[in-house]
């Protein structure tokens, strides 16, 4: 079976801002940006749909989505659908590519970031596909683990029969170490032309700026209305399967009305010591993988304001090279 055409992956671990950067993308006409798809993770559809039965069921329904979205249909029909192609065997390249037809002359961005667990998978994309680009999402870790924990994500993805004897903070902090220690290797065997590094915190603070290297990177026309998530709410598909469906992405995402620069830094009033520095005997300390992103902390530009630096800021370098960034082997 011949490559599909190219499409565009999100690589990131959860509560990453992720689901913003997805709505962002969805805003643009050259581009389909559906709610999460788990498909690359599977062989066939049918395969999917045994592993997502019972409390995981949810997690089918950003591909129906965007069938609704594709097909102009109410919610019974795209399941109807999906049911059909399940029920014939089609093995999700295959799918891929129907969908490619179905989207015509747009791009398709996926963004799932369980992909990031496993490497096989990532290197399903590379494979998969003709010259796929891939955006490297980044986000501060103790940022990130505090909002995995806030929000124990671990009880929404985590499977109970493999649960590990790990704190919620502890399975944040090995999500953020694993998920990135895979996107930096599997990179290292992609062409820098095609992988781009996005630094959430840069995201917030100059979304336009951004946005603009951005579309730069895809190759496609930079359109205002990006930037306003929270417009054209069913064109982004960021309402559910039905009116009583949640988004499948960031929970807390209809809890803002735009962009908040302040949403970068809100962890720092919740977070005061370093956990992630910590030893905890079975993982090395994140920081070492978090000094490799060569990431930053970003500053309140438009008020001229420097905040007071934090003790673990320096763990956080600065990359003056942005976006082509030399990704940094992982020991």
């Amino acid at each position: 079976m011949p490559n599909n055409r190219q499409a565009i992956f999100i690589l990131s671990p959860p509560r990453s801002g992720s689901t913003l950067l997805r709505v962002l993308l969805a805003g643009s006409p050259e581009l389909f940006s559906p709610p999460e798809l788990y498909l690359l993770a599977f062989n066939s559809l049918q395969q999917r749909r045994e592993q997502f039965s019972g409390r995981l069921e949810f997690f089918r329904e950003g591909l129906q989505r965007a069938l609704m979205e594709l097909k102009h249909c109410p919610p019974a029909e795209a399941a109807q659908l999906l049911q059909e192609l399940e029920g014939q065997g089609m093995g999700t390249k295959a799918f891929y590519g129907l969908l490619q037809e179905w989207t015509g002359q747009r791009r398709i961005v996926d963004k799932t970031p369980s992909y990031a667990f496993n490497p096989t998978v990532l290197q399903r994309a590379e494979a998969e596909f003709d010259n796929a680009l891939f955006i490297h999402l980044v986000r501060h870790p103790l940022a990130t683990v505090s909002s995995f924990e806030e929000i124990r994500a671990d009880l929404v993805t985590g499977n109970p029969a493999d649960e590990l004897p790990l704190t919620p903070r502890q399975k944040g902090e090995l999500w953020w170490l694993i998920s990135h220690q895979n996107i930096l290797a599997f990179l290292q065997t992609v062409p820098a032309n095609r992988q781009f590094r996005l630094r959430y915190e840069q995201l917030v603070a100059e979304p336009e700026q951004q946005m603009r290297q951005l579309c730069d990177f895809l190759n496609i026309s930079f359109a205002r209305e990006m930037l306003n998530p929270y417009q054209e709410q069913k064109q982004r598909m960021t309402d559910g399967v039905t009116d009583l469906s949640r988004i499948l992405g960031d929970q807390k995402f209809h809890t803002y009305q735009g962009i908040d620069a302040n949403a970068a830094e809100r962890w720092r009033s919740k977070c005061f010591e370093d956990f992630c520095a910590k030893p905890v005997g079975r993982w090395p300390n994140p920081w070492a993988t978090s000094a490799k992103l060569s990431l930053l902390i970003a500053r309140n530009a438009k008020s001229g304001k420097s905040r007071k630096a934090n003790k673990h800021d320096a763990n956080y370098t600065t990359q003056p090279t942005y976006p082509s960034v030399t990704v940094a082997t992982v020991a």
